[in-house]
């Protein structure tokens, strides 16, 4: 009977250690795959960094700043504008040939502007560049730049000839451009003629209708006028104001000049 009690005991002892094996072992497994968990977690967190770090964009290059935008358009609405307005009008000169002629162009405040002079014919097109600043385009002699200052400048022309015939363009370099435009034409002396037959003098039968006429040329376009010489015109008048007059009944010969 003791014999067996002694047994049981030691069957009971052998128990225990096999339990405590065993829960060495388990808690052994949990703390390896505990370990194996975070090994697991801390490279998908690596993985996941450098797959940010690939695809990240770097802001502060050119081009990739989100502000950019905005800070274009802070310095557009930050940009001065200011358009000068212009003292003189546009003008029309008419000038005699060979004589001297001034274009002015001057505005309340050029600032750090710059003044370009052009010149167009009377059609508007032969665009050239004359001026622009203080320095002279053209090869033309006889065009200089004046009163050069922070009002403006003028253009002058010497010794018109009808080359010189056109408009003349004064652009301020603001934004937009405001331009000033004189026109130039040449004064040309007035010529008058009457339209005759080959043989020079008209022909009628008494009685026959008789119709004259007169041109005339120049800038500005010439007045034309009849008279009689040492005879009213038909009418009562001295003169009459007319390219053409007609005479219904023609009974003798006489004279008339075309002023």
């Amino acid at each position: 009977m003791k014999g067996y009690k002694i047994n049981k005991m030691k069957m009971g002892m052998r128990r225990q250690q096999i339990l405590s094996k065993l829960i060495v072992v388990l808690l052994i497994q949990l703390i390896s795959v505990n370990a194996q968990s975070e090994k697991d977690s801390i490279h998908e967190s690596s993985d996941d960094a450098s797959s940010y770090e690939e695809y990240s964009y770097d802001y502060d290059e050119p081009g990739h700043d989100g502000n950019d935008e905005g800070e274009r358009d802070g310095e557009e609405e930050s940009r001065p504008t200011f358009i000068p307005q212009f003292t003189t009008e546009a003008q029309e000169f008419k000038v005699s040939a060979q004589y001297t002629v001034r274009l002015p162009c001057r505005v309340d405040r050029l600032g750090s502007m710059t003044i370009t002079w052009k010149k167009t014919d009377m059609n508007g097109k032969n665009l050239e560049y004359l001026a622009t600043g203080r320095h002279k385009l053209t090869a033309n002699s006889r065009m200089n730049l004046e009163n050069i200052n922070d009002q403006g400048s003028t253009l002058a022309l010497d010794f018109v000839t009808r080359e010189d015939v056109g408009y003349y363009i004064c652009e301020i370099s603001s934004s937009p451009p405001a331009t000033l435009r004189h026109q130039v034409s040449l004064i040309v002396p007035p010529t008058v003629s009457i339209l005759k037959p080959t043989e020079g003098a008209y022909r009628v039968h008494a009685g026959q209708e008789l119709a004259l006429v007169c041109r005339g040329r120049g800038d500005p376009s010439p007045t034309i006028k009849w008279k009689r010489q040492k005879k009213r015109m038909p009418d009562g008048h001295n003169y009459i104001e007319a390219s053409q007059v007609i005479y219904k009944n023609v009974t003798k010969a006489f004279w008339n000049v075309c002023l």
